[in-house]
């Protein structure tokens, strides 16, 4: 697991120009793959004592042949324990042995295991 040099990073240009109800609204549509969308399998880990201000986003890019995925992905961020810690989960294929057909959800129970399994080792034991 990758963690940041710093113990928090400094976010005071960026808070300054997202006022309270900018800030809301990016909450809002970032954690709605999490929420309701994509990624809502995730609610478990979402819900995990410590968790806190979860989000996501998923994607596809499709082979030559526009038919079939050639790669899938699912990235996002949360607080735990009041440290940011960012994931990226990618499964992919290529050109010329490509996916099948399938969308980014499938890979969701996967991105699952791994976030509980790398909170586990932060030290939730759970």
């Amino acid at each position: 697991m990758v963690q940041p040099d710093e113990a928090a990073l400094p976010i005071e240009a960026l808070a300054a120009l997202m006022r309270p109800p900018v800030r809301g609204f990016v909450g809002a549509v970032l954690s709605a793959p999490v929420t309701q969308g994509t990624l809502r399998k995730l609610a478990v880990v979402a819900a995990l004592p410590g968790v806190d201000h979860m989000w996501g986003k998923t994607g596809t890019g499709d082979a030559a042949d526009g038919r079939r995925t050639r790669v899938v992905w699912q990235v996002g961020g949360l607080l735990y324990r009041g440290r940011p810690l960012s994931f990226l989960v990618m499964a992919a294929g290529g050109n010329r042995h490509p996916l099948g057909r399938i969308e980014s959800g499938a890979i969701t129970p996967l991105t699952g295991l791994l976030l509980r399994t790398a909170l586990h080792l932060s030290g939730d034991g759970r």
